[in-house]
């Protein structure tokens, strides 16, 4: 808002590179802000060709926003959160799963070499 004499000022042009569907999210955020997105992903993301391990394991880890998305495809409920870091994810795995039990984490061909 702006005050007598004072000029309103130019939209922010912003370049959400985010993958989908959170850039989406964002990119509506700012437009309602009153900006202008440019939506341009540079990641996807989606499922890989690679089988999953044979076997039964103990349970599964997902970073927060695929376990959103996970969420969304179905693919159950998302029972347990961590504190946000790879050290409160470990920990929460040490203290869930039983010695010598397998855990299967969804991750990217590009990702941080952390919880590995």
């Amino acid at each position: 808002m702006t005050g007598p004499g004072e000029a309103e000022a130019d939209p922010l042009r912003v370049w959400v590179a985010r993958p989908l569907p959170a850039g989406g999210r964002s990119a509506a955020r700012l437009a309602a802000l009153g900006h202008v997105p440019l939506l341009a992903p540079v990641l996807a993301v989606a499922p890989g060709d690679a089988p999953p391990p044979a076997g039964p394991v103990g349970g599964g880890g997902l970073t927060r926003a695929h376990a959103a998305g996970a969420r969304a495809a179905g693919r159950g409920p998302v029972l347990r959160e961590a504190g946000g870091d790879a050290a409160a994810l470990a920990a929460l795995i040490a203290s869930d799963l039983s010695p010598g039990a397998r855990l299967l984490h969804a991750a990217g061909r590009e990702r941080k070499p952390e919880p590995a």
